[in-house]
């Protein structure tokens, strides 16, 4: 008997479009009709999660920014953290200055950038859909750096963009060993996520359990990128899209549809009916 599902947006649970296919959104509501938490886990901020899932009546709890958040919906509060201490996130930056890539971060569940990256978001994100988000959850400040510093307060998540792809995964090989206490992962085409180490969805999920009295073997989740690995081992049942990278699909007990043809609604039939 499942009593969790947990699901990544972009890649997953939403259509190309970053659309939630209406079969999918059926099938949460069966889902929850059998008394199941719905749990959606994502590299986002908890609050931006898009619209129809807000409005959903039965969401409780969300895992954000790759674990680094557990979010009560409900109450508008943040149940745990795992954050970056910024004697960390200042070495990060530099090493962003020296690879000459854009960067951008979230703290207390909100975005900011510095301003020439702010204005040139179209220039270095790859996705169209994933600018109209940076857009939608990002602040602009003259310099990222020196705002932090005012600030003075740990980060959620910092997050790199790349163009050159050799670079890039040159940078995914060699960053661990230089940041063993951060967890370096990908979710969209171009960027490196850096997160505290104990920050990934798989730890988030077993945190989540904890507060909720549920067996990670209780649970759900479906997945489709990097970040989603870690989630998809510490679940029952790990589902991993069609369109999953290979590395994600390696570690899956089952493998569904894509994301475009609705693989949330077509593996829940099958699991929970």
């Amino acid at each position: 008997m499942y009593r969790m599902i947990v699901f990544d947006l972009d890649g997953t649970l939403l259509d190309r479009d970053k659309n939630i296919p209406e079969a999918n959104l059926r099938a949460l509501y069966r889902a929850a009709e059998k008394g199941i938490e719905i749990v959606p886990a994502t590299g986002r901020i908890c609050p931006s999660i898009p619209q129809p899932l807000l409005e959903l009546p039965f969401l409780h709890y969300g895992i954000g920014v790759n674990g680094g958040c557990i979010y009560d919906y409900r109450t508008n509060t943040i149940l745990d953290r795992q954050e970056i201490p910024l004697d960390l996130v200042f070495p990060l930056i530099d090493h962003a200055h020296e690879l000459g890539v854009a960067y951008d971060c979230y703290q207390d569940n909100c975005g900011y950038a510095s301003r020439e990256h702010y204005e040139n978001a179209g220039n270095f994100i790859l996705d169209p859909g994933i600018v109209k988000l940076f857009y939608s959850n990002r602040k602009p400040v003259d310099c990222l750096e020196d705002f932090l510093r005012q600030r003075n307060l740990p980060i959620q998540k910092l997050q790199f963009y790349f163009l050159d792809m050799d670079q890039r995964a040159y940078a995914l090989q060699h960053l661990p060993e230089q940041y063993p206490e951060l967890s370096i992962t990908t979710s969209i085409p171009g960027n490196i996520e850096f997160n505290l180490a104990s920050a990934n969805k798989g730890d988030a999920l077993r945190r989540l359990c904890s507060l909720l009295h549920i067996a990670p073997e209780e649970t759900i989740a479906f997945g489709d990128d990097i970040n989603d690995i870690s989630m998809l081992q510490t679940a029952g049942m790990g589902v991993a899209m069609a369109n999953a990278k290979p590395e994600v699909k390696a570690v899956a007990n089952m493998i569904t549809i894509s994301n475009n043809e609705g693989g949330v609604a077509y593996a829940l039939d099958r699991l929970i009916g």
